[in-house]
C-alpha cells in the first residue's frame, strides 16, 4: 500500500473517533447527563447510555465494558492455572477505590476502607458478614450457628485450616519446650521466619530457660513439663546480647535477677509471690527490637513480634496470662509496652533502675501510665482505666482517702490520684518506688485471680 493509502486510513479513522466522540457526546446531552460525581457518560452502540467511572485506581484498567477492574492483570500459579493477581475494591457508590492483593481462600479479598462490615466479592457487591456457613467467612472465622454471625476461632496453639467446607483449629504437637514430654526435647519453633515455617513439633534438643526462685533469688534448671493451670508467667528475653562476648551471659542474668528481685520485694507483688512463676531465656540473641519515631513527638522501642515468643517459648507457659519481658542493649531505647510483651533498654538497668519489669508488667495487670506518655488530648471513646481519670472530680476514686486528683495520666486531660512520682508515674528512669493507694488495690484485685 503507497503512503497517500495509508493517510487516507489513518484519516478515516480520526473521522470515525471523532464522529463517535461527537454522537456519544450528544447522546448523553440529550439524556441531560445523567451521571453523578466521579463518573463519565457512556454512549453504546446501539442507542444504550451508560456511566462509568471516570478516574480509575492505580493499578486497574477498563474491562471490555469500559468499567474500572483490576480482574484483567493475572499471573499463571505453580499449578498453571490463571488467577487474578488483584482484585477491586469499591465505595457505596459503586466506584473502583483500590486494588488489593489476590486471596487464595474462597476466591475473595477483604476491603475494610469501602465494605466495614463485610467483604467485597468478584461481582463488586459488598457482602455483609452475615453467613450460613464457613465459607462466608474470613479465613480465621467460622459461620456461628445461633447467631448466623462470623467469629473468630479461638487457636491459641495451632493453625486455622481453612481449605475445607468448615474451618477449624488444627493444634500444634507443641507451642513451648515444655509442651514436649520427653526429656532433652524441645518445640521446633525457634525461626519463625525460615521457609517452610516451623512444623511446631517436639524435636530432641538443649532447653535454655530457667526458673527464678524469690526466696533465694537465684535461676535453677526447671524439671516439670506441661503447663501451669492459673498461674501469671513471667519471662524475661534478650535482645542484642552477644554471646561471643565474654561474661554477657553472666550480665544478662544478673539485670535478669535484678528486675525479679525489684517486683518481688514490692507490695503487692511480694504478699502475692506464689501466684507468679518468672523466667529467663538464657540464650542469648535478637529478637529484633528497634528504636523508632511513633508520632513526631513520641519515639519507641518495638520488637519483632514473632521472634520474641518464639524465643519465649522456650520456658513453660501459662493457661492463663503470659508476659514477656525483653531486655535489649539496644541504644538509643526506651521502655515500651506493647499489650502482651514490653521492652527496656539495657541502660534503664545498668544505671540501676530495676523497676521497668514491675512497671510494665503492671500494664499487663491493667494500669495505665500516671505521667504524659501519650501527651495531647484523650480521643474520644477511649476508657481512662483504674488508675486515670477522665472527670475532674475524680470520682471513681471516692472512696479512697487521700487521692489528690492531679492533672496528668497518660494524656494531658486525665487526672492521676496522687502528684508525687510512682511506679507508674514517669519514664523508667524517673519513676518512684511505691504504687499509690489505688494502683495497689487494683493490683490485688487482679492477682487475687490466679492461684
Amino acid at each position: 500500500m503507497n503512503q497517500s493509502g495509508i493517510g487516507f486510513i489513518l484519516v478515516l479513522f480520526l473521522y470515525i473517533v471523532s464522529a463517535v466522540t461527537a454522537e456519544t457526546a450528544e447522546a448523553c446531552k440529550k439524556h441531560g447527563d445523567p451521571c453523578g460525581t466521579g463518573k463519565i457518560c457512556h454512549w453504546q452502540w446501539g442507542g444504550a447510555i451508560t456511566c462509568v467511572q471516570k478516574d480509575c485506581p492505580p493499578g486497574a484498567g477498563r474491562n471490555a465494558k469500559d468499567q474500572c477492574s483490576c480482574w484483567e492483570q493475572e499471573w499463571t500459579g505453580k499449578d498453571g492455572k490463571s488467577l487474578p493477581q488483584k482484585e477491586t475494591c469499591h465505595d457505596e457508590k459503586g466506584l473502583a477505590t483500590q486494588c488489593v492483593p489476590y486471596t487464595s481462600v474462597f476466591f475473595r479479598s477483604f476491603c475494610p476502607e469501602s465494605c466495614p462490615n463485610g467483604f467485597i466479592d468478584k461481582d463488586g457487591k459488598c457482602e455483609i458478614d452475615k453467613c450460613s456457613n464457613d465459607k462466608k467467612c474470613k479465613p480465621y472465622e467460622k459461620c456461628d450457628s445461633s447467631s448466623h454471625n462470623c467469629v473468630a476461632i479461638n487457636c491459641e496453639c495451632g493453625f486455622i485450616d481453612a481449605t475445607s467446607a468448615s474451618h477449624s483449629c488444627k493444634p500444634y504437637e507443641c507451642c513451648s519446650d515444655y509442651m514436649c514430654k520427653a526429656e532433652n526435647t524441645i518445640c521446633d519453633i525457634s525461626d519463625p521466619e525460615k521457609y517452610p515455617k516451623p512444623e511446631h513439633k517436639c524435636v530432641p534438643g538443649e532447653n535454655v530457660c530457667k526458673l527464678f526462685y524469690p526466696d533465694t533469688e537465684t535461676f535453677k534448671d526447671i524439671k516439670e513439663r506441661g503447663e501451669e493451670n492459673n498461674k501469671l508467667t513471667l519471662i524475661i528475653v534478650p535482645d542484642h546480647y552477644d554471646q561471643k562476648f565474654l561474661g554477657e551471659d553472666l550480665q544478662f542474668a544478673g539485670h535478669g535477677a535484678a528486675s525479679y528481685h525489684t517486683l518481688f520485694n514490692k507490695e503487692p507483688y511480694k504478699t502475692y509471690k506464689n501466684k507468679i512463676k518468672a523466667y529467663i531465656v538464657t540464650k542469648l540473641g535478637n529478637v529484633g527490637c528497634e528504636y523508632k519515631a511513633v508520632t513526631s513527638t513520641v519515639s519507641l522501642t518495638s520488637c519483632n513480634r514473632e521472634k520474641v515468643f518464639a524465643a519465649s517459648a522456650r520456658c513453660p507457659r501459662s493457661k492463663s496470662s503470659n508476659f514477656v519481658y525483653v531486655l535489649t542493649k539496644l541504644d538509643p531505647s526506651r521502655g515500651a509496652a506493647h499489650g502482651d510483651y514490653a521492652v527496656a533498654s539495657y541502660d534503664v538497668q545498668a544505671g540501676g533502675h530495676t523497676y521497668g519489669l514491675i512497671h510494665e508488667a503492671s500494664h499487663l495487670l491493667g494500669l495505665y501510665d500516671e505521667y504524659l506518655s501519650y501527651g495531647g488530648t484523650a480521643p474520644a471513646g477511649v476508657i481512662s482505666g483504674p488508675n486515670c481519670d477522665n472527670d475532674p472530680s475524680c470520682n471513681k476514686w471516692r472512696d479512697f482517702s487521700g487521692i489528690e486528683c492531679a492533672i496528668g495520666c497518660t494524656y494531658n486531660n486525665w487526672y492521676r490520684p496522687i502528684r508525687k512520682d510512682t511506679i507508674m508515674g514517669g519514664p523508667l528512669t524517673e519513676i518512684g518506688t511505691e504504687f499509690d493507694i489505688v494502683s495497689k488495690t487494683h493490683l490485688q484485685k487482679e492477682l487475687e485471680k490466679y492461684s
